[in-house]
């Protein structure tokens, strides 16, 4: 969460610090006293926990920067997928809300909607929020990596030692569209022919991670 920014307007906050638990003074003062739309008989005033209201009166409903309601979403047996579409709650976001998002009963998020989206294409974003909302989202799945065929192997480590032939190990001996690659456009540093060497000794041992798949 943005410490420097109110959860209503979201205005950064003219002196920095949280505000009034999460709200600008501008939008404490406003919302500090408003009849609760849950039972309309007390009035909201600042919860202990921080960006949040809560109703004075009997009924004590806390009101958060989100709304959720719980889909009917239900599997084959007809047990309750326990997903949830949130959105931003209308005591800290008047003005109408920017997203919709989908997340099961242990909060991971399934699918986000940004009203840019909705712009965009109306019709193809709500009848995927509708869809989800009656059947349930799915959890993304992670793409699928094809491994390398041993042609692709072989033509690596060809290029790799043809490379390291021409005395290209030495940034000076190498043209500037291959340097730029080597170096990434000089954010990282190339390799020399030992570092080569131990590249071509980790392809052939199928000893290699991509940047995106180390911990």
């Amino acid at each position: 969460m943005d410490e420097t920014k109110c959860l209503r307007c979201p205005e950064p906050y003219v002196d920095g610090g949280d505000g009034y638990q999460g709200l600008c003074p501008s939008c404490a003062d406003g919302a500090y006293g408003q009849e609760c739309p849950n039972c309309s008989a007390g009035t909201l005033e600042m919860n202990e926990d921080r960006g949040t209201l809560a109703c004075a009166g009997e009924c004590g409903v806390v009101f958060g920067p989100e709304a959720s309601f719980l889909t009917p979403a239900e599997d084959a047996q007809g047990v309750s997928l326990g997903q949830y579409c949130c959105f931003e709650s209308y005591l800290f976001k008047p003005e109408g809300i920017t997203y919709i998002r989908i997340h099961d009963r242990e909060g991971e998020e399934l699918v986000y909607w940004d009203y840019q989206e909705w712009v965009d294409d109306p019709q193809l974003v709500m009848g995927a929020i509708m869809g989800a909302i009656q059947n349930g989202a799915e959890r993304p799945q992670a793409p699928t990596k094809a491994p390398l065929t041993p042609e692709d192997l072989g033509t690596i480590l060809a290029a790799l030692r043809h490379y390291q032939a021409q005395g290209m190990g030495d940034p000076r001996n190498r043209p500037d569209d291959l340097h730029d690659i080597a170096t990434n456009g000089e954010v990282i540093t190339s390799l020399d022919d030992g570092g080569i060497d131990a590249l071509c000794e980790r392809l052939n041992s199928g000893d290699l991670l991509c940047p995106s798949e180390e911990s």
